[in-house]
């Protein structure tokens, strides 16, 4: 069996302790002030052989996860609304987590979602963010938004 001191107990705790809040500082910098401002856009082609001429060049665009919430600001969705608006969609698909567990911004993700037209249609499901306690808001909102 092995034994330690006290004192090798305590430095090592000091060390799990400080590691523990060094990963959770910096998960709370990078939930804060990155990932709700991270836009990556990516092009895919794709090519169905048996897919009618009628759809060469259809677009599609699709976004997810805005958790509009305490952390949110309506700037990043104007400006998310004018990226997806200037690709000229063909189709628009939103996949969900439109809120982040809070019913109180529901506003701002109607004021975005509104600004969204697409000759095909504008198309939402609700993500697992909004599904609890705030799913009649969303799919109200969404609804209203088009």
């Amino acid at each position: 069996m092995n034994t330690i001191s006290r004192r090798q107990f305590l430095q090592k705790s000091a060390q799990v302790t400080l590691g523990l809040l060094g990963t959770a500082g910096a998960s709370g910098i990078y939930s804060h002030w990155i990932e709700p401002y991270w836009l990556e856009i990516k092009y895919v082609d794709i090519t169905l052989p048996r897919l009618s001429p009628a759809f060469d060049k259809f677009r599609i665009v699709h976004f997810s996860d805005l958790h509009q919430g305490v952390y949110s600001k309506p700037q990043a969705l104007t400006e998310l609304a004018q990226q997806i608006q200037q690709v000229k969609p063909d189709l628009i698909c939103f996949t969900g987590d439109l809120l982040d567990h809070s019913a109180d911004y529901i506003s701002e993700a109607v004021a975005l979602c509104s600004q969204l037209r697409a000759p095909f249609g504008q198309f939402a499901v609700l993500g697992n963010h909004d599904a609890f306690g705030t799913r009649k808001v969303v799919t109200k909102g969404l609804t209203q938004s088009g």
